[in-house]
């Protein structure tokens, strides 16, 4: 089973449709991309930890299915969260959600993978990965040049060469 640690106020700050909604209503936003969570976990056979800064705005669950919702409280911040959890979970089946350099580096030292928040909404979407960690669009655009664009680097190649040949 995969397990994931999410920075969540990283994660949101990270993705746009997230970060719109936390502008207009902060416990909103942390429910939003709860539910989003749960949504995904209860698809799947993973285990995620959502981890945010401060207090909870609203009364969470602590846990629901396989999600856990912890929040830091006063005088600790969600990194040493992180880095706790990670340190239980350690291993490569470990993944931590985080843009931040600090804890991808002590993680990573714990044998986690990390991903970015980006890739991480790209499998809350449902969206397919490439070997590169790209998203894969199944709609192909013409990439092809236009005769204009040919006509132009015909003579932009023309040129090119004839200043060679005086050269």
């Amino acid at each position: 089973m995969i397990r994931y640690i999410i920075d969540g106020h990283n994660f949101i700050h990270t993705i746009p449709k997230y970060l719109t909604l936390l502008d207009r209503d902060y416990p909103a936003c942390l429910k939003t991309v709860s539910d989003d969570i749960f949504e995904y976990c209860n698809t799947r056979k993973v285990e995620i930890v959502l981890v945010f800064d401060g207090n909870p705005p609203w009364e969470p669950p602590r846990r629901s299915g396989g999600v856990a919702l912890k929040f830091s409280g006063q005088g600790r911040d969600a990194d040493t969260l992180i880095l706790e959890q990670a340190a239980k979970w350690h291993g490569r089946q470990t993944v931590i959600v985080t843009a931040d350099r600090g804890v991808k580096r002590e993680v990573t030292s714990l044998g986690c993978q990390v991903r970015s928040p980006q890739e991480f909404d790209l499998l809350l979407r449902g969206k397919k990965r490439n070997r590169k960690g790209k998203s894969v669009n199944h709609r192909h655009k013409d990439r092809s040049l236009s005769q204009t664009e040919v006509a132009w680097w015909r003579n932009e190649m023309k040129r090119e060469l004839q200043k060679k040949k005086e050269e």
